[in-house]
């Protein structure tokens, strides 16, 4: 948990909760676009947190801050902002990915080396 509530202070959390959820040691291994949404008000994952993976990965878009969102509630009350920005991101991975792929298929792809996708 970000933040860990003081109502279980006292159990041994650590016992029973063994896996660790590191994203920000893993984030930069991520070779594709991920938008970052982050309410201001979240009482969960301080945006502090929020910023700090948005940093550390390579092909973040965004981050997009929803006013007044909380941890559960960001797609209701970030409403056409955010919206947008969804949009905005979809759009340009579309448009991304398909520069990858006529690369890869013209061979000169970082990524695909000099091995053709079928139908190019």
């Amino acid at each position: 948990m970000a933040v860990l509530e003081g109502r279980y202070a006292l159990l041994p959390v650590n016992l029973f909760l063994n896996q660790r959820f590191d994203s920000i040691a893993k984030v930069d291994q991520l070779r594709l676009p991920v938008l970052y949404i982050h309410g201001t008000a979240d009482e969960i994952v301080p945006s502090e947190m929020g910023n700090a993976l948005y940093n550390a990965t390579p092909f973040a878009r965004g981050p997009v801050a929803v006013p007044s969102g909380r941890h559960e509630d960001n797609a209701a009350v970030g409403g056409a902002g955010l919206r947008s920005a969804i949009g905005r991101f979809v759009e340009d991975a579309a448009q991304s990915r398909a520069l990858m792929t006529l690369a890869n298929c013209l061979g000169t792809s970082p990524i695909g080396g000099k091995n053709r996708q079928a139908g190019c």
